[in-house]
């Protein structure tokens, strides 16, 4: 079997994609193959959905994987904490995140059952909360970095328990899909560096476009739902 998890959502995705696709290509003969893997379809289609959902997706530049939450307060299913707002503040550990610039894509997931939450685009440079915020909240010393982020994916952010797609089970697609392709800009084929207390994971460029379209996929959906109510 090519692709070891498989949900009924992956296999809708693939559909669609074929459907699209012989709408795209009005011509094409009913019995012509299509290659509808999972790869070729998150990869390439549809490209015009993608870049009306997040503009600029075929030129991004950095692409991140970012926990919220910690260990004492996991982001779990069963809360169903909703993560839909727009824009708002992505937060960092100790240490200035120098590396996240404007334009750059953090996906993020949460701690606990490590499902993702969304996929944002950094609309400013890194800021420190002040001395005195500091002080006076732990969560402010715990974050003190933090950068502002317009969300893409928001309709699916206020559901994202209902779809339950983890970062290790979107990894191992990718993996049984290309096997010699790293996982992380690194070189590393594992999500390992979350394990000892990663801040971020700064992606290889297929594998942040892997994940970030297979959460595009579920947004356009989504959206496509409320259009239609």
């Amino acid at each position: 079997m090519q692709y070891p998890i498989i949900t009924r959502e992956l296999l809708r995705n693939m559909v669609m994609f074929v459907d699209q696709y012989r709408r795209n290509h009005p011509d094409l003969q009913q019995e012509s193959d299509i290659d509808a893997s999972l790869f070729n379809a998150l990869a390439q289609a549809p490209v015009a959905e993608r870049l009306r959902i997040f503009p600029g997706w075929d030129r991004v530049g950095k692409i991140f994987l970012k926990p919220r939450g910690d260990r004492d307060r996991p982001v779990l299913k069963a809360d169903q904490e909703q993560f839909g707002e727009e824009t708002g503040k992505l937060d960092f550990p100790k240490g200035k995140p120098s590396d996240v610039r404007r334009g750059d894509i953090i996906i993020t997931f949460g701690t606990g059952d490590r499902c993702v939450l969304g996929v944002h685009r950094v609309l400013s440079e890194p800021e420190e909360r002040s001395a005195e915020e500091q002080q006076s909240d732990p969560d402010a010393q715990r974050w003190p970095w933090f950068v502002y982020a317009e969300n893409f994916t928001p309709q699916f952010g206020n559901c994202w328990w209902e779809h339950d797609i983890t970062i290790d089970r979107v990894a191992g697609e990718f993996n049984a899909a290309r096997p010699d392709a790293p996982i992380s800009a690194a070189g590393s084929k594992s999500l390992g560096a979350f394990n000892f207390g990663a801040g971020r994971l700064l992606l290889a460029d297929d594998f942040g476009r892997f994940i970030g379209d297979r959460i595009l996929a579920v947004e356009e959906q989504l959206r496509g739902r409320i259009g239609q109510d």
